[in-house]
């Protein structure tokens, strides 16, 4: 599969460079979208912007897709991502079965299942396939390399923008577009930037990845919230156990109780470290400056709502999206801002527990067993992950899908072949 190639026309296409395509526009298709709304402006073609965008990201997984089909036998990778695909589809459409009322939450515009869940372009189940098609570490590190420095230089766009209005768009609890002085989700975006940055520049020792990670950083707590410094944290503390692992464990011990203590101190200085930093007009520092990680967002209401579907839940949950028929009427966005709770909620006490345990029994033996690209892959996706005992959902976030593709699939496959390869050494050696 790594040298397959189709020929079409006297053009031949790599399978490789068809899903780093995929992968980079997956992630910044956003990116796709605002070039070409401008460039159709200029040339007057307005009305053609929603089908040329849409060609020009679809495409790579379309190649994907048919260079997967075109051997004999269907890529291995292919089969896992359908039907992990039609596993979910049968769950959301087995819930819509028993609760028809659900339809309200699965079709709507912003946050339903399509837009979140099933669209090809952004919907977080193809995370999966992201990391499935890209095989191995190895060649998954370098995808999500172009696709963070794609996904950098839009977030940039977003931010410059944001300083220059003075204010971020955003939806209110009452799903209304307001005004406000930073944007929670958008710091989160960049700080998974920022640790496929600063993971590079710990493995090569190249500058331009140090400020690359430097940059991104920077974007995440100024347009963000503190929060998403708890992803990095935990990145960090992950990749110095697995890459420095000849370093005595007395060091380790020091190092990881100094960035915890480093950590501390900057949320208590924050806003003095800013002020600081910020040789800007007062405007823009106060628009910085209202992230904070203090601040629960009405959590502590939402946690309460959760605690009370729980109180009255059958014993196999409420289905896809159980939480939103609780939460929605207070909170527009309607998920639970916790991955247990939301586990529990969807899928009952036994079974919900019963797959937040698993993988979290996996999670840490890839952890231990993960040795270079393995060890870099896994501690960025169970930092990014990190976010989901915060907020958002994980039926639409795309990384949560990325783990699950590689503690189940990529890890086990990598292992397999590198046992395979040893046999075959030992014997050619007899």
């Amino acid at each position: 599969m790594d040298k397959l190639k189709i020929r079409f026309n006297f053009v031949y296409i790599d399978f490789d460079k068809a899903i780093t395509w995929f992968i980079c526009l997956y992630f910044s298709n956003g990116l796709v979208r605002l070039a070409a709304r401008r460039v159709l402006a200029v040339a007057r073609l307005q009305s053609s912007y929603i089908l040329f965008a849409n060609l020009i990201i679809y495409m790579p997984l379309i190649l994907v897709l048919v260079l997967m089909i075109s051997k004999r036998k269907i890529d291995k990778s292919l089969w896992s991502f359908l039907l992990v695909l039609c596993a979910t589809v049968f769950f959301f459409a087995l819930t819509l079965f028993f609760h028809p009322d659900y339809d309200r939450f699965f079709f709507r515009e912003t946050y339903g299942a399509w837009e979140d869940v099933f669209r090809p372009d952004s919907g977080a189940v193809f995370g999966f396939l992201v990391v499935t098609a890209s095989r191995n570490s190895r060649r998954l590190i370098e995808n999500l390399k172009y696709a963070s420095m794609l996904l950098l230089l839009y977030s940039i766009y977003q931010f410059l923008k944001a300083v220059s209005d003075g204010y971020w768009t955003v939806l209110n609890a009452a799903g209304e577009s307001i005004e406000q002085s930073y944007n929670l989700g958008f710091g989160y975006t960049v700080i998974f930037c920022a640790t496929v940055f600063l993971g590079l520049f710990i493995r090569e020792r190249k500058k331009t990845y140090l400020l690359l990670g430097c940059i991104s950083t920077v974007l995440a707590l100024v347009g963000g919230s503190r929060g998403c410094v708890l992803c990095l944290l935990i990145f960090g503390i992950l990749y110095l156990f697995k890459e420095f692992s000849v370093v005595p464990v007395y060091k380790k011990i020091l190092i990881t109780a100094g960035a915890v203590l480093a950590g501390i101190l900057f949320n208590a200085f924050y806003y003095d470290i800013l002020s600081w930093l910020s040789g800007i007009d007062a405007r823009t520092i106060q628009m910085f400056l209202s992230g904070d990680i203090t601040s629960d967002n009405g959590r502590d209401a939402i946690y309460a709502l959760a605690a009370g579907a729980v109180k009255t839940m059958p014993f196999l949950g409420y289905g896809a999206f159980g939480d939103r028929q609780f939460i929605t009427p207070y909170y527009y966005w309607g998920y639970c801002h916790n991955i247990i709770l939301e586990l529990i909620i969807d899928f009952g006490w036994l079974f919900g527990i019963i797959i937040f345990l698993i993988i979290c029994v996996r999670s840490i033996q890839v952890l231990i067993r993960a040795r270079e690209e393995q060890a870099f892959v896994i501690c960025i996706l169970l930092a990014a992950n990190a976010k989901l005992f915060l907020s958002d959902t994980f039926w639409g976030y795309p990384q949560f899908w990325m783990l699950i593709g590689y503690l189940f699939f990529v890890f086990k496959v990598e292992k397999k072949e590198t046992f395979t390869g040893r046999i075959r050494f030992v014997r050619k050696k007899k």
